[in-house]
């Protein structure tokens, strides 16, 4: 067993910081945590002392994909060797262990390559944070993402179900499409009948459905017919609010790959159109709607879009426009294991969850930038912060 002794204690469960405080870790799983003076550490256990640390739940990537960084690879105009992607993800997975995360939740990538990219970490092959896979995402033939599309109720249903098959966790659809290639449509991706579909496979078998709806028609569509998850969501409207509240439906963000100048240069480049009819209009909308929505009590979590090893940062933009470092801290931990359907499991430090812990110096609910110092880092009760990042 091991005892990790704090200054600051945050278990994700109330969003509350807790001073001189004690987690302790019996091989995979958390044993108790609390303040000092409410936990009793067993006489044989190894303790560690962490001074001023603040140790908190491992953070949760809620949005992220494996073979990219940003967007740069999927519009690159090249196709990588499997070989290449393959270790193009090991790299990226070990930089997001690095910086904290102990699970991701992987959204599309083609051809099922996620698939066995979680395999080899789950059996120590590769070091990573625990994967939620999608494998591939549902888009229409004209429509945003890569590889062949589906269209209509009988290809979208075989190819939801190709999906589960697979082992997908989750499935993903693009409802909004995008100008980021000639010829391509910021509108809406799939009719409602369409729409469904997706929804009523994944919903047959208790799977989520999470989908790319950037703009506020598509958004609605999407809440109105059951999708469980708004992925990035930058255009939010007072409608889209009121339907995510209504619904009890999840918004995960990505603000920072809205503000970031540089990681967007290969869909710039592509069309150079991207910029003026969609990633500005995004860029502008995004930060007062992330805010309204949260404070108007939406359900969200935090995401990074494949920005790998970047969360501190997307939760840095997130206290940058407004909200307070719990919250933000919370979206990245408890909200982002809710949102993800894994909270039983992990996301804040309570008996029998697993053990899944980071300790950061500083205190971040001070200074959310503390989150960038981690020198801690446990998933299910094995370190890693032996790791470099390279």
């Amino acid at each position: 067993m091991i005892a990790l002794k704090c200054r600051y204690l945050f278990d994700g469960a109330d969003g509350e910081l807790v001073e001189n405080g004690i987690v302790l870790v019996d091989g995979d799983r958390i044993a108790a945590a609390g303040p000092s003076d409410a936990v009793a550490v067993p006489p044989h256990a190894d303790a560690i002392e962490l001074g001023e640390h603040t140790v908190l739940p491992g953070l949760i990537d809620a949005h992220t994909h494996l073979f990219q960084t940003g967007e740069t690879l999927i519009y690159s105009g090249e196709t990588p060797a499997a070989g290449d992607l393959a270790l193009q993800a090991c790299r990226n997975v070990r930089r997001d262990l690095c910086s904290g995360v102990t699970t991701m939740r992987v959204l599309g990538e083609q051809d099922f390559n996620d698939v066995p990219v979680r395999r080899a970490i789950e059996n120590g092959t590769v070091p990573g944070p625990r994967l939620l896979l999608a494998t591939r995402a549902i888009h229409a033939t004209n429509g945003h993402g890569f590889g062949r599309g589906y269209d209509g109720p009988h290809e979208i249903r075989r190819a939801v179900r190709e999906n589960l098959r697979a082992g997908a966790d989750v499935i993903k659809m693009m409802a909004t499409g995008s100008v980021d290639l000639r010829g391509g449509h910021f509108s809406q991706e799939y009719t409602r009948e369409e729409m469904a579909t997706v929804v009523e496979e994944a919903h047959r078998v208790g799977k989520r459905v999470a989908a790319h709806a950037i703009r506020p028609p598509e958004i609605a569509a999407c809440l109105e017919t059951g999708v469980d998850t708004i992925e990035h969501g930058h255009m939010v409207d007072d409608r889209c609010i009121e339907l995510l509240l209504e619904k009890d439906a999840w918004l995960v963000g990505t603000l920072a790959i809205v503000l970031d100048e540089h990681i967007l240069a290969g869909d710039l480049e592509a069309n150079p159109k991207f910029a003026d009819v969609e990633w500005l209009p995004r860029r502008r909308a995004a930060p007062t709607a992330y805010r309204r929505a949260i404070e108007a009590g939406v359900r969200y979590a935090s995401g990074t879009d494949a920005m790998h090893g970047a969360l501190p940062k997307e939760l840095e933009d997130l206290v940058g426009i407004g909200i307070p470092e719990s919250k933000a801290l919370l979206s990245a931990t408890r909200d982002a294991a809710d949102a993800l359907d894994i909270l039983p499991l992990t996301g804040t430090l309570e008996p029998c969850k697993q053990a899944d812990v980071v300790a950061v110096r500083g205190n971040p609910l001070d200074d959310i930038t503390a989150l960038r110092n981690v020198e801690v880092i446990m998933k299910s009760g094995r370190r890693y912060d032996h790791l470099s990042l390279e």
